[in-house]
């Protein structure tokens, strides 16, 4: 999820990154007050479930594509089918 304006660098990186992963994921993106999860604007965060969101520190957009890859598996998951090839290593 992105917080902040789109006109922020951070918001190009956000976008470059869609198509670029090796998990799927939603994309969403708000102009809305960040004070909930203890974010400042301009802020790229994962969300597992219900879970404290995962922030993203980086600087380009290889490290968000990376970053992203790494945390794309939450910490507690119901094991199924579409953790397999996460778990395994195989590439989907």
């Amino acid at each position: 999820m992105y917080f902040g304006d789109a006109a922020d660098p951070k918001y190009a990186a956000f976008e470059h990154s869609a198509a670029r992963t090796k998990h799927k994921f939603t994309y969403l993106k708000t102009d809305a007050c960040t004070s909930e999860f203890n974010l400042q604007a301009p802020a790229i965060a994962l969300f597992h479930g219900n879970s404290t969101p995962v922030v993203w520190n980086g600087e380009s957009k290889e490290d968000l594509i990376t970053w992203m890859n790494a945390e794309a598996t939450p910490p507690y998951f119901e094991f199924n089918e579409h953790y397999v090839d996460i778990i395994f290593g195989h590439e989907t």
